[in-house]
């Protein structure tokens, strides 16, 4: 939940060490944009989107296993997109259906109705605006802007005395605007991700080493790592 008194709370523990990860935007787009790169193999989406997030060396970043970095990742995202964290939730706005948008494809979209409603240059907020400082204020985007614009193309269904030219008009712009992965899917992956490298990690322990876990995983949400 967005709070005015109350920090975010970036900061994730590994091994009992607490680490700061850079929440800015454009940092958190960058990762979201590479998590969906078919071209870069997995163990490099991982290296690289722990040394945007967390600052550290490839040196560093080798001290833990592949599965253990890609655990890292969706716990980072999980902080970021777990439904816990949903900022606003508004009642006149379809901005919070996120089948209908994506911060990735939709980036100059959503750069123009920025400029458009706040006078906010996202490209000069590079470092600066924090994500959810940028969700709270994407999720209040006026319904003229054009991100809201192309949502409703998404959204549009035709009724039962809807012209056909209207239609064919209608369905051509959904081809045009149609998006390869929603917001809401490529979340859900991220999501999916932790739970699987969870399992595996579990998998491969006996009864005393999974329960130890149990514990640990106890202490480090008690400790600040709760998403909740």
């Amino acid at each position: 939940m967005f709070s005015l008194f109350r920090d975010f709370d970036n900061t994730i523990t590994i091994d009992s060490k607490k680490y700061e990860f850079d929440c800015s935007f454009n940092v958190v787009l960058a990762n979201l944009e590479l998590s969906q790169n078919s071209n870069i193999s997995d163990q490099s989406k991982a290296r690289v989107t722990l040394k945007n997030y967390l600052g550290l060396s490839y040196d560093e970043i080798d001290q833990w296993d592949l599965n253990e970095q890609a655990l890292i990742c969706a716990e980072i995202s999980k902080k970021l997109f777990g439904k816990a964290n949903e900022e606003i939730q508004t009642t006149d706005s379809n901005v919070e259906d996120k089948s209908v948008y994506s911060f990735v494809e939709d980036a100059g979209f959503i750069f123009a109705s920025f400029l458009k409603d706040y006078g906010i240059n996202l490209l000069k907020e590079r470092n600066k605006m924090q994500w959810h400082e940028f969700k709270a204020l994407f999720i209040s985007l006026s319904g003229d802007t054009k991100i809201a614009e192309v949502m409703q193309i998404r959204l549009w269904k035709p009724s039962t005395d809807t012209p056909k030219e209207r239609i064919k008009e209608m369905e051509d712009l959904k081809k045009i605007y149609t998006l390869r992965s929603p917001q809401d899917e490529l979340e859900r992956q991220l999501m999916e991700t932790q739970l699987e490298f969870e399992k595996q990690k579990m998998a491969l322990m006996n009864e005393a080493e999974r329960v130890a876990y149990a514990k640990k995983r106890l202490n480090e949400l008690r400790e600040g790592v709760n998403y909740g």
